[in-house]
């Protein structure tokens, strides 16, 4: 019940933050466009910056990947309040029960998303399971960055940016990719890691922060 009660509260406070933050989304057309067409998207986001996005992504009919774990529990839970769809498993396979459900998300319409260092790190570090779900589904990968003039980093891993009030909040759309015959998986996986940390940079600075 504890842990229930932590949920949402957090959420509670999440929602009270964002409406005195103000957050600019910045390369949504982008998204916007490949929805209109209707090709399959997902999302891929490090670990650290989820929780600036929770509340600006709750409109978007996003389906995320969470582990198995204990954590796992409370992160599907905060997820819901936001209006998430969630999937539980591993990306680490290609046949995984995990990107077996993300691949049916896509197939509903939904848009999948993907801690892509998660759950466990190294931080910013991209696994291959965006990759290989792209692979699977024929999902445009969509990389999202997130930073904050005014934020409280949690000693973890992933080193959590949580919004404070009066923070000027960037959530950034990059260039969209996907596998293909010419690609592959791991050059994919390559280009997008690029991609991520271009991204994370550009939003950092736009926040007054360093990288």
């Amino acid at each position: 019940m504890s842990r229930l009660w932590l949920v949402y509260s957090l959420g509670f406070l999440l929602r009270l933050i964002r409406g005195v933050s103000p957050t600019r989304r910045l390369g949504w057309t982008r998204v916007d466009r490949l929805r209109q067409q209707g090709e399959p998207v997902a999302f891929a986001l490090h670990h650290g910056s989820s929780v600036l996005m929770l509340a600006e992504l709750s409109d978007t009919e996003c389906t995320a990947l969470v582990s198995q774990s204990r954590d796992g529990d409370l992160a599907t839970a905060l997820l819901h309040v936001f209006g998430f769809g969630t999937v539980r498993g591993s990306s680490s396979a290609a046949g995984s029960a995990g990107l077996r459900g993300l691949v049916r998300a896509i197939g509903r319409g939904e848009i999948a998303t993907i801690t892509v260092d998660g759950p466990r790190g190294p931080a910013r570090r991209v696994a291959p399971g965006i990759a290989a779900l792209s692979k699977l589904s024929g999902a445009w990968i969509v990389p999202l960055a997130a930073s904050g003039s005014r934020t409280l980093t949690l000693p973890t891993w992933d080193r959590t940016q949580v919004p404070l009030p009066l923070s000027r909040n960037y959530l950034l759309f990059g260039q969209p990719l996907r596998v293909t015959a010419d690609s592959g998986v791991e050059a994919t996986r390559v280009n997008l890691a690029r991609r991520m940390d271009n991204l994370a940079r550009q939003a950092d600075r736009l926040a007054g922060r360093a990288s």
